[in-house]
Protein backbone atom coordinates (compact mmCIF):
# COMPACT_ATOMS: atom_id res chain seq x y z
CA UNK A 1 0.00 0.00 0.00
CA UNK A 2 3.27 2.69 0.27
CA UNK A 3 4.54 1.69 -2.82
CA UNK A 4 3.07 4.50 -4.50
CA UNK A 5 4.87 6.80 -2.89
CA UNK A 6 7.97 5.47 -4.84
CA UNK A 7 6.14 5.59 -8.45
CA UNK A 8 5.08 9.45 -7.67
CA UNK A 9 9.16 9.86 -6.88
CA UNK A 10 9.45 8.36 -10.11
CA UNK A 11 7.01 10.63 -12.13
CA UNK A 12 8.26 13.88 -10.36
CA UNK A 13 11.90 13.10 -10.73
CA UNK A 14 12.14 10.63 -13.93
CA UNK A 15 14.68 8.73 -11.70
CA UNK A 16 13.99 5.39 -12.54
CA UNK A 17 15.48 3.68 -9.24
CA UNK A 18 12.43 4.54 -7.87
CA UNK A 19 10.42 2.95 -10.34
CA UNK A 20 12.95 0.14 -9.54
CA UNK A 21 13.02 -0.36 -5.96
CA UNK A 22 8.63 -0.41 -6.22
CA UNK A 23 8.70 -3.37 -8.30
CA UNK A 24 11.05 -4.78 -6.84
CA UNK A 25 9.54 -5.00 -3.68
CA UNK A 26 5.98 -5.47 -5.24
CA UNK A 27 7.93 -9.02 -7.20
CA UNK A 28 9.49 -10.34 -3.56
CA UNK A 29 6.27 -9.77 -2.07
CA UNK A 30 4.26 -11.67 -4.33
CA UNK A 31 6.94 -14.44 -4.47
CA UNK A 32 6.95 -15.30 -0.77
CA UNK A 33 3.68 -13.70 0.84
CA UNK A 34 1.49 -14.99 -1.99
CA UNK A 35 0.74 -19.09 -1.86
CA UNK A 36 -0.32 -21.03 -4.99
CA UNK A 37 -3.71 -21.16 -4.29
CA UNK A 38 -3.80 -17.79 -4.37
CA UNK A 39 -4.11 -17.29 -0.37
CA UNK A 40 -1.81 -14.59 1.66
CA UNK A 41 0.57 -15.43 4.53
CA UNK A 42 0.61 -12.48 7.28
CA UNK A 43 4.17 -12.21 7.93
CA UNK A 44 7.43 -12.70 6.29
CA UNK A 45 10.34 -12.42 7.75
CA UNK A 46 13.63 -12.08 6.16
CA UNK A 47 17.29 -12.26 6.98
CA UNK A 48 18.86 -8.86 7.23
CA UNK A 49 22.07 -9.90 5.98
CA UNK A 50 21.37 -12.54 3.88
CA UNK A 51 18.02 -11.49 2.58
CA UNK A 52 16.30 -15.16 2.74
CA UNK A 53 13.40 -16.09 4.62
CA UNK A 54 13.73 -16.97 8.10
CA UNK A 55 9.93 -17.73 8.35
CA UNK A 56 6.27 -16.99 7.68
CA UNK A 57 3.96 -16.24 10.32
CA UNK A 58 0.67 -14.90 11.62
CA UNK A 59 0.60 -12.26 14.15
CA UNK A 60 -3.48 -11.76 13.32
CA UNK A 61 -4.60 -14.64 11.48
CA UNK A 62 -5.84 -18.24 12.97
CA UNK A 63 -2.60 -19.88 12.68
CA UNK A 64 1.00 -19.49 10.59
CA UNK A 65 -0.40 -21.90 7.33
CA UNK A 66 -3.74 -19.65 7.92
CA UNK A 67 -4.82 -16.73 6.11
CA UNK A 68 -6.30 -13.87 7.87
CA UNK A 69 -9.45 -12.31 5.44
CA UNK A 70 -7.85 -8.57 5.91
CA UNK A 71 -4.66 -9.57 5.07
CA UNK A 72 -6.27 -11.22 2.05
CA UNK A 73 -8.07 -7.75 1.03
CA UNK A 74 -4.70 -5.54 1.80
CA UNK A 75 -3.02 -7.51 -0.87
CA UNK A 76 -5.75 -7.31 -3.43
CA UNK A 77 -5.85 -3.53 -2.95
CA UNK A 78 -2.33 -3.01 -2.90
CA UNK A 79 -1.38 -5.76 -5.92
CA UNK A 80 -4.38 -3.24 -7.92
CA UNK A 81 -2.24 -0.65 -7.05
CA UNK A 82 0.80 -2.63 -8.41
CA UNK A 83 -0.62 -3.07 -11.47
CA UNK A 84 -2.01 0.55 -11.60
CA UNK A 85 1.66 1.55 -11.83
CA UNK A 86 3.87 -1.35 -13.85
CA UNK A 87 1.16 -2.85 -16.20
CA UNK A 88 2.60 -5.87 -15.32
CA UNK A 89 1.28 -9.51 -16.62
CA UNK A 90 2.38 -10.76 -13.59
CA UNK A 91 0.33 -8.30 -10.76
CA UNK A 92 -2.62 -8.54 -12.97
CA UNK A 93 -2.50 -12.40 -12.50
CA UNK A 94 -1.68 -11.70 -8.79
CA UNK A 95 -4.54 -9.67 -8.66
CA UNK A 96 -6.73 -12.03 -10.47
CA UNK A 97 -5.83 -15.42 -8.02
CA UNK A 98 -5.84 -13.05 -4.57
CA UNK A 99 -9.95 -12.06 -5.54
CA UNK A 100 -10.15 -15.72 -6.68
CA UNK A 101 -8.88 -17.04 -3.41
CA UNK A 102 -10.98 -14.59 -1.58
CA UNK A 103 -14.23 -14.88 -3.70
CA UNK A 104 -14.17 -18.70 -3.10
CA UNK A 105 -13.65 -18.89 0.58
CA UNK A 106 -16.14 -15.92 0.94
CA UNK A 107 -19.90 -16.78 2.07
CA UNK A 108 -23.11 -15.42 -0.45
CA UNK A 109 -22.37 -12.28 1.13
CA UNK A 110 -18.75 -11.40 0.58
CA UNK A 111 -18.43 -10.62 4.18
CA UNK A 112 -15.61 -13.17 5.04
CA UNK A 113 -14.73 -14.42 8.15
CA UNK A 114 -11.75 -13.05 10.26
CA UNK A 115 -9.82 -15.76 8.95
CA UNK A 116 -10.76 -18.08 6.20
CA UNK A 117 -9.34 -21.16 8.14
CA UNK A 118 -10.77 -20.53 11.39
CA UNK A 119 -11.68 -24.28 12.46
CA UNK A 120 -15.18 -22.21 14.37
CA UNK A 121 -16.87 -21.41 10.98
CA UNK A 122 -19.64 -20.83 10.79
CA UNK A 123 -19.82 -19.59 14.28
CA UNK A 124 -17.32 -16.91 14.16
CA UNK A 125 -16.87 -13.18 13.79
CA UNK A 126 -16.77 -12.20 10.36
CA UNK A 127 -14.79 -8.85 9.19
CA UNK A 128 -16.85 -6.11 7.28
CA UNK A 129 -13.39 -3.93 7.21
CA UNK A 130 -11.98 -6.91 5.20
CA UNK A 131 -15.01 -6.88 2.61
CA UNK A 132 -15.07 -2.94 2.16
CA UNK A 133 -10.83 -3.12 1.69
CA UNK A 134 -11.50 -5.92 -1.13
CA UNK A 135 -14.72 -3.57 -2.45
CA UNK A 136 -12.08 -0.78 -2.53
CA UNK A 137 -9.13 -2.73 -4.60
CA UNK A 138 -11.62 -3.79 -6.82
CA UNK A 139 -12.84 -0.62 -7.61
CA UNK A 140 -9.09 0.70 -8.49
CA UNK A 141 -8.21 -2.40 -10.13
CA UNK A 142 -11.45 -2.30 -12.33
CA UNK A 143 -11.33 1.32 -12.92
CA UNK A 144 -7.10 0.78 -14.31
CA UNK A 145 -7.16 -2.53 -15.59
CA UNK A 146 -7.46 -1.79 -19.38
CA UNK A 147 -5.43 1.65 -19.57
Amino acid sequence: MNLPLLWWAYKKTDDKKYYNAACKHAFTTMQHFVREDGSTHHIVEFDSESGEVRRKVTWQGYNDESCWSRGQAWAIYGFALVYRYAKKKEFLRTVENLTDYYVSNCPSDSVPYWDFDDSEIPNTVRDSSAAAITASGLLEFNGKRNL
